[in-house]
């Protein structure tokens, strides 16, 4: 005989009551259990919303008056000769692009868009009568670079590349 069988006829009663208050006493733990389950998942339903608050305010913080070490340093000031170097090196660019124009089709480009997309769309080219081209470029306040095809190419570029790359202070 198990544990779980009902006992001789003379005792059921009691064995049935016994059983029911096992019963009902196991169905109103579960039912208190379920009831915390509930609150605690209750109680934390604001924690998002908090948490977004505070982002939101660290973010509004944060851009209006980020503090310093959010703050990039400012570019340096570009100096007159750090302008004529890039000048000098888009200059020197688009004169290795007109003369592999010559050099592939026997001639000089009507304008620059043929020998490809422009390096700078300020620059100023022209044909001369001796076959020879000038390419220029404004800069700065008033100034202005030209380069002659009569020149060396690699003596006008300079040190201008090394100067645009800070290697070099111009």
């Amino acid at each position: 005989m198990s544990d779980t069988s009902p006992p001789p006829d003379g005792e059921d009663r009691d064995y049935y009551r016994v059983l029911s208050d096992v019963m009902t006493d196991r169905k109103e733990r579960e039912e208190r259990a379920q009831s915390a389950v509930r609150r605690a998942s209750r109680g934390n339903s604001s924690a998002p919303g908090i948490v977004a608050m505070v982002c939101g305010v660290l973010s509004v913080y944060f851009w209006t008056s980020p503090p310093d070490f959010l703050r990039p340093d400012p570019f340096p000031e570009v100096t007159v000769e750090q302008l004529e170097a890039g000048v000098r090196v888009s200059l020197y660019l688009q004169a290795q692009r007109v003369n592999r124009y010559v050099e592939e089709n026997g001639q000089l480009p009507t304008s620059l868009e043929q020998t490809g997309p422009l390096i700078e769309d300020d620059i100023f080219y022209s044909r001369n009568p001796n076959g020879s081209y000038e390419l220029s470029r404004s800069y700065g306040d008033g100034l202005r670079l030209t380069y002659t095809s009569d020149q060396d190419l690699t003596e006008f570029r300079g040190n201008a590349l090394d100067v645009v790359n800070g290697r070099v202070t111009p």
